[in-house]
């Protein structure tokens, strides 16, 4: 599932789908905010050393730029919350200081 939402930040036109508070691509990582982020086999994410299931819903709002609004459960949007505040990526240049 993650390589559906990571492959297009890789592309010349990752604009279309990057948000503006989700993950980036940087040189050979992708990052959100000052962390780089880490996803497993099973699609799921490890940010600053704390692990993340990786949802549909979790995803369209880290990697999408026009959420489906349909598929998002207030679990997940509260975890998105608690990874924005954890990474700062909340803050303009929050890739500042980066750490994994």
């Amino acid at each position: 599932m993650a390589s559906s939402y990571l492959k297009p930040l890789l592309s010349p036109r990752r604009h279309v789908v990057e948000n503006h508070y989700g993950i980036r691509s940087y040189g050979v990582n992708f990052i959100i905010g000052d962390s780089i982020i880490s996803v497993d086999r099973e699609s799921n994410l490890k940010i600053k050393g704390k692990h993340y299931k990786g949802t549909r819903d979790l995803w369209e709002l880290l990697a999408r730029k026009d959420v489906d609004s349909d598929v998002i459960t207030e679990r997940d949007l509260k975890k998105y919350k608690t990874i924005l505040e954890a990474t700062n990526a909340h803050f303009k240049n929050s890739n500042q200081g980066m750490t994994s």
